[in-house]
């Protein structure tokens, strides 16, 4: 069964939801989102993934994408690559990052 399908994602999916809604969130990066699950929660919502499974998520490895110091960019409007503005986000979730670094050590880093 794909990753959508399985109960223990929409579980933990509709907990994430709730609690970036109760801290206000409204500008939130989905770091390994796959297809993009909390589109309908929230409208501003950036997805990222390696190997993105749906439209909407942006294609990126995160652990190579630059950070940049601003507060006002969506990286969809950045233009030359992808940068990740750090004063942007409400919120950010990582789904599955640490299980692509290879190995216990480069994981610790």
């Amino acid at each position: 069964a794909s990753v959508g399908r399985t109960m223990w994602h929409r579980n933990a999916m509709t907990l994430c939801a709730k609690m970036l809604r109760e801290l206000g969130a409204e500008q939130v990066l989905d770091i390994g989102s796959s297809f993009n699950p909390l589109h309908e929660e929230f409208p501003n919502i950036t997805a990222l993934d390696v190997v993105p499974a749906g439209p909407g998520v942006l294609a990126a490895d995160f652990l190579s994408v630059e950070l940049v110091e601003a507060t006002g960019v969506d990286p969809r409007c950045t233009g030359a690559g992808l940068a990740v503005p750090t004063g942007f986000y409400d919120a950010a979730l990582l789904s599955f990052v640490l299980r692509s670094v290879p190995g216990e050590q480069k994981r610790r880093e």
